[in-house]
């Protein structure tokens, strides 16, 4: 086999490893005789050539990145049936490259990259990279964009895509809020005439228009004016690309399915929400007389210490803030000219419109960026720091009258500890010497700017905070107002004031 241009599948069993630990001898051969059968008798028909078999899942090579999509898809709509206590379910994956033959082996960077994207994929859907959706045929596969990811290997974060099976409809992640908060209205062509009045929280899905249809227009000019773009959402089966480029960019989401995919999807969250009641116990014996919360990231201002001229942190769904790009939502780049995020998920918003995952946006004073995990507002610039990412505590802990805590990289107990998160390697140096060292010495920016017992917070029985510094030379601040005040003494602290340690913010509030 010469060099040539493949769209590479790979298949694979969802919960194979689980199900099979107890499977006896017999029943595991009948699995893997009807896995191989089942699947070749899908992607053969759309010239798919099963080329290695690893088990639970097949390598596939397609001539047509096109025809590899519409096997992924039929084969995601269906269920390996080995008996009736047993029904596997599919995920596939699919990437296009350059595919060479070195004796009995494959090889190619587009053979990484889809069973890397294959690790990603949840049970049930089909997902590809750029390259694919850039080789097929936009007007047969229904896509959307699942969000950008690192994958070992690979030198450079990949954008991933959805193509949408037949009967399927994956709600984005604020709408299923939207759907079980009961502020979702659909609106169909049949109710042109219909007055309809946005609330606060409302968000609109226009369900059953054809795309750059005259009657969609009129339907947007009427019924969203009262909305941002970023609740104004076209359920659409497949859509030209003109007209997905001219809707993405007015800012509004796309809900991608079948109408009747759509309204079963609805109908799964609406049921979700009415179903059962819940119990919630309250431990009051940990409730306490406040509660320090771990809220947000300090963004100390570039050049540091005339060493560090720039470094990056990622944010999670969890609203962790780390150096593991692995499952990031967002990114944040500092440098000289400012505070840069990078979108890796679909459904960031900032001030209400949706960023687009390949175009970086400078953050402003007062931004509000939603995400799936929450919403961060942005402050700064304000004193040394290039600005203060705030928003929902991954963590916290109570604070008990009378009891004094720490908090630091190693503080004493009872201690909330800010670790070294390291990621020495998104730290970028000034040349010379000085950087050299401090590279050496494994001198990260948690390292640098806190140290190992930084301040102290006193829960006293009049019901006030008083919070000291303990180290001597690292400086930890206080908010107020647009000041950020260097804390040299004892100072007494309310709740919702920030305080910030290096790139840690912390704040103390009302307990639950």
């Amino acid at each position: 086999m010469a060099l040539t241009t493949q769209t590479i599948v790979f298949t694979d069993l969802a919960d194979y490893t689980q199900n099979i630990s107890q499977t006896e001898h017999q029943r595991l051969r009948k699995l893997v005789q009807i896995h191989e059968s089942h699947t070749e008798a899908i992607v053969k028909p759309y010239g798919g050539r099963l080329v290695r078999n690893l088990g639970d899942s097949f390598m596939v090579l397609f001539d047509s990145a096109t025809q590899a999509l519409h096997a992924c898809m039929e084969l995601v709509s269906t269920t390996l049936d080995v008996d009736a206590d047993l029904s596997l379910r599919f995920r596939t994956s699919a990437a296009t490259g350059d595919v060479d033959l070195v004796g009995d082996y494959f090889i190619g960077e587009a053979i990484n990259l889809s069973a890397r994207i294959n690790s990603k994929t949840p049970a049930g859907e089909a997902w590809f990279s750029d390259r694919t959706r850039v080789c097929m045929n936009h007007s047969e596969i229904p896509w959307e964009s699942v969000g950008t990811f690192d994958f070992k290997g690979i030198p450079e974060r990949v954008e991933c895509f959805r193509a949408v099976a037949l009967g399927q409809c994956v709600l984005p992640e604020s709408l299923q809020k939207a759907v079980a908060a009961g502020v979702v209205e659909v609106l169909t062509p049949e109710d042109a005439h219909r007055d309809f009045r946005a609330g606060a929280e409302t968000h609109l899905i226009l369900a059953g228009f054809e795309p750059s249809s005259e009657v969609l227009a009129q339907a947007v000019q009427r019924w969203t004016s009262q909305l941002t773009p970023s609740r104004t959402w076209l359920q659409v089966a497949s859509m030209p690309t003109a007209a997905r480029v001219a809707w993405s960019e007015t800012g509004r989401g796309l809900v991608v399915g079948t109408v009747d995919a759509f309204r079963t999807s609805v109908a799964e969250y609406q049921k979700e929400k009415g179903g059962g009641t819940s119990t919630v116990f309250l431990d009051l014996s940990e409730q306490g007389d406040g509660r320090l919360e771990l809220t947000g990231l300090g963004l100390p201002a570039v050049p540091i210490a005339g060493m560090i001229q720039g470094y990056s942190f990622d944010l999670h769904s969890d609203g962790s803030w780390n150096f593991d790009g692995e499952g990031s939502v967002l990114r944040v780049d500092v440098n000289a000219t400012g505070v840069l995020l990078s979108a890796f998920h679909p459904e960031v918003l900032v001030n209400g419109e949706r960023i687009r995952t390949d175009t970086p946006r400078v953050l402003e004073h007062g931004d509000q960026i939603e995400y799936p995990g929450g919403t961060l507002r942005f402050t700064g610039p304000v004193g040394i720091y290039a600005g203060l990412l705030t928003g929902p505590a991954p963590h916290g802990m109570p604070l008990q009258a009378g009891i004094s805590v720490e908090l630091g990289r190693e503080p004493g107990d009872p201690g909330f500890v800010l670790p070294d998160r390291g990621g020495l390697e998104r730290l970028r140096w000034s040349p010379g010497p000085k950087a050299e060292k401090a590279k050496r010495a494994g001198l990260t920016l948690d390292r640098s700017m806190m140290g190992r017992r930084q301040i102290q917070i006193t829960s006293q029985s009049d019901g006030r905070f008083v919070v000291r510094p303990i180290h001597d030379r690292i400086p930890s601040w206080i908010l107020r107002g647009d000041q950020l005040n260097r804390l040299t003494e004892s100072t007494v602290v309310g709740f919702g004031e920030l305080m910030v340690m290096g790139a840690y913010v912390v704040r103390i509030t009302e307990p639950f």
